[in-house]
C-alpha cells in the first residue's frame, strides 16, 4: 500500500476539519470513507489506496464559512459547529444537514480585520 499517498489524504482531510470542513463537503477531501482495495492472488494480498483530492468544491464550502457564526443550545454565539456555508448551493446546504450525527466544523477560519 501507499502509505504516504494515504497520510497525505488523512492529514489533509485533518486540517480540512481544522480549517471549518465538515463530513459531506462538497468534493472529495471531506469524505468519510477510503478508497483501500485489498486484492489476492495466489499467496499473495495487495492493498493499494486512492486518496481524495482536494478540490475547489471543498475549498468553497470551507472559505463560505469564514466568520460566520452559530447558536449553541446554550444559547451563546460560536464559531465552531458552523454547517452553514456562503458558498455552497441548497442543495449541497441540505445534504450537508442530512448528515447523521453532524457536528459541524471543529475549527474555523476567521478575518483579521
Amino acid at each position: 500500500m501507499n502509505y504516504a499517498s494515504k497520510f497525505e489524504h488523512d492529514f489533509n482531510h485533518e486540517i480540512g476539519h481544522n480549517l471549518g470542513g465538515v463530513h459531506g463537503d462538497p468534493g472529495l477531501m471531506m469524505d468519510t470513507t477510503d478508497d483501500i482495495l485489498i486484492t489476492t492472488s495466489g499467496s499473495k494480498k495487495i492493498t493499494t489506496f486512492k486518496g481524495s483530492p482536494i478540490t475547489n468544491d471543498a475549498i468553497r464550502a470551507i472559505i463560505g464559512r469564514t466568520d460566520m457564526t452559530s447558536i449553541t443550545p446554550k444559547g451563546n454565539v460560536s464559531g465552531y459547529g458552523v454547517v452553514e456555508s456562503k458558498y455552497i448551493t441548497p442543495a449541497e446546504s441540505q445534504t450537508l444537514k442530512a448528515m447523521p450525527r453532524q457536528c459541524g466544523s471543529n475549527g474555523r477560519l476567521k478575518s483579521i480585520k
